[in-house]
C-alpha cells in the first residue's frame, strides 16, 4: 500500500515550478542540459533559493517534488526543527501529506521525534490526531505501520 513509487504529488511548485519541471525532464545527472535552449540550467538549479522555510512549506503542501530536490541537496534538513521545534515530520502530519511520510523514510526519521525545542512537545502521531485525522486516515494507519506512538505534550 505504501510506496514512493505511487507517490502522487502535488506540482505546485512556485518560484521553482519551471526549473524542476526541466529537471525531471532531463534527469538529475544534467547530462543533457548543455544545450541550446537552457545553457543557463546547472547555474539557476545551483542558485535555485532552496530554504528551511521551502523545505517546511514544501512538506505543509505536499509538494514531494520539491522536497525531493532539496533534501537531495541539503539531506541533513530531513530532521530540521523550524522556530517552534517542528520538524518537516510534524508538518506533513499535521497536514495528512502521507506522501511526504514515505518520501522521509528514505531519511531514517525518527517517527517518534517530538516538536518543541525542548522535545517534550507532541509525537507526529499525536498531532495527525489533535488536527482531525481519523484512524482510516493514511497518515495515521502509515505512522502506525512504522511503529509511531501518540505521545502528547510534557512539561
Amino acid at each position: 500500500i505504501f510506496s514512493e513509487g505511487n507517490v502522487a504529488a502535488d506540482d505546485n511548485t512556485g518560484q521553482m515550478g519551471d526549473t524542476l519541471e526541466t529537471v525531471h525532464e532531463i534527469g538529475l545527472d544534467g547530462a543533457n542540459v548543455l544545450d541550446d535552449e537552457r545553457p543557463d540550467l546547472l547555474e539557476e538549479i545551483a542558485s535555485s533559493p532552496y530554504s528551511a522555510a521551502n523545505l517546511h512549506h514544501a512538506a505543509v503542501e505536499g509538494n514531494v517534488d520539491l522536497l525531493r530536490e532539496i533534501l537531495r541537496a541539503r539531506p541533513e534538513w530531513a530532521t530540521h526543527q523550524d522556530e517552534n521545534g517542528w520538524q518537516i515530520l510534524h508538518d506533513a502530519c499535521r497536514f495528512g501529506q502521507t506522501n511526504v511520510l514515505l518520501l522521509l523514510m528514505n531519511y531514517e526519521v525518527d517517527v517518534n521525534a517530538r516538536t518543541a525545542l525542548n522535545g517534550m512537545g507532541g509525537s507526529a502521531l499525536w498531532w495527525a490526531l489533535q488536527f482531525g485525522l481519523g484512524d482510516d486516515h493514511s497518515t495515521v494507519q502509515f505512522l502506525r505501520s512504522v511503529g509511531a506512538r501518540s505521545i502528547p505534550p510534557s512539561e
